[in-house]
């Protein structure tokens, strides 16, 4: 029962740290049509100071994301794996396949 929490926990947040890292390629991908059909260049400001700034995409928050993903190997690796820290990511990641 724990594997199974520890399992969806691990999936939920590397879900989180695609989703962020897809909207962030997305802002710059629109700004970057944007600035090619008004002949503008907004794409480098409009990152810098109000995409950059944003909660998801502050390097704390990517680095809070990341830890508590860490957090949820190393669980894996204790309770599931017996310290085989290369297994426990392997069988962690095959879990993210089933839910592409």
């Amino acid at each position: 029962m724990l594997n199974k929490r520890i399992i969806r926990l691990y999936v939920q947040l590397c879900e989180i740290k695609s989703y962020v890292q897809l909207n962030k390629t997305g802002f710059g991908k629109v700004l970057k049509k944007f600035d090619k059909i008004m002949d503008k260049e907004l794409r480098a400001v409009y990152m810098s100071t109000h995409v950059d700034d944003a909660y998801p995409f502050r390097d704390e928050t990517k680095k809070v994301v990341e830890l508590k993903i860490q957090e949820m190997e190393a669980a894996y690796t204790d309770i599931v794996t017996d310290g085989d820290v290369d297994l426990a990511k392997k069988d962690l990641r095959s879990h993210l396949r089933e839910h592409v």
